[in-house]
């Protein structure tokens, strides 16, 4: 992986799962769950604090199109459609 590369571009050139629309941090199409190797990620800009404060986002979540890896990380997408996007709600099940 180029280290120009957002984890954005990444999924594009290596098929990746991660879907992503806007690429300017507004839509969290591409949101992401850091599970391991924080520290071996960019620091966060302030459309990207904006836009996961907005969401009320967990301290671990990134927005992939802005992110840069510069080594190991573990990732966890969160689609969408995921609950975990809605913490205010009761579970379904």
């Amino acid at each position: 992986m180029d280290l120009d590369d957002t984890l954005a571009d990444a999924t594009f050139r290596y098929d990746l799962p991660i879907r992503y629309r806007c690429e300017r941090a507004v839509c969290t199409t591409c949101l992401v769950e850091v599970l391991e190797g924080e520290g071996n990620l960019s620091e966060m800009g302030e459309r990207e604090k904006q836009t996961l404060a907005a969401i009320k986002a967990k301290p671990n979540w990134r927005l992939s199109c802005q992110v840069s890896v510069m080594g190991d990380v573990k990732l966890d997408y969160i689609p969408i459609t995921d609950p975990r996007r809605r913490p205010d709600e009761p579970p379904l099940f």
